[in-house]
């Protein structure tokens, strides 16, 4: 399920003033890695985005080598976890869902009785066999998103294929590290 699209750059003033920023509001430094080209570019059209509704989002980028480590094991600075991630491309939902679980900074450490629903229907979604069930479950569980979860998950595809005339099976596949080549020949 895909929430509608809709910019409305005053509403989102208007809800802001209501929320106490009458002047809009900087976000704590959202760091990021560029794990391929493309990313800081992401990342600046996601700041450029929102700018004019009054949010700033300071945007870091860290060097890959030792990123993980930085991000979530600063025992020096006792910090679990900053504020940050990569992009997350298209990927099996439940996978994409649990990103939102409680205990991860890009859901803000959530907690109340809409995230304890949510994790319920997570854990009803990973027994259900029945593939629309399952979809009816995370549907449910993004519309709780929605309501409750002040969060921005940039998503997209990297995938890139090369197909000449003479190979055959070749398809693009929503999860990039999940081609798999043996329906592929060459003829």
């Amino acid at each position: 399920m895909r929430r509608p699209i809709k910019r409305d750059v005053a509403l989102a003033k208007k809800l802001l003033a209501e929320a106490g920023y009458p002047n809009g509001i900087t976000l704590p430094t959202f760091y990021f890695t560029a794990s391929w080209p493309e990313i800081p570019r992401v990342f600046q059209v996601l700041a450029q985005t929102v700018k004019e509704a009054g949010i700033t989002l300071p945007i870091e980028q860290r060097p890959a080598d030792g990123y993980r480590e930085w991000r979530v094991e600063d025992a020096a600075r006792t910090r679990k976890h900053r504020f940050a991630y990569g992009p997350s491309g298209v990927r099996n939902p439940a996978v994409s869902l649990y990103r939102m679980r409680p205990d991860n900074n890009e859901s803000g450490y959530w907690s109340g009785l809409a995230c304890d629903e949510y994790m319920r229907l997570y854990s009803q979604a990973l027994s259900e066999r029945d593939a629309g069930k399952r979809k009816a479950i995370y549907v449910r569980m993004q519309q709780i998103l929605f309501d409750e979860v002040p969060a921005v998950h940039p998503v997209g595809r990297k995938n890139m294929l090369i197909y000449a005339t003479n190979v055959h099976g070749l398809k693009n596949h929503s999860q990039f590290w999940s081609i798999r080549f043996d329906g592929v020949w060459k003829a």
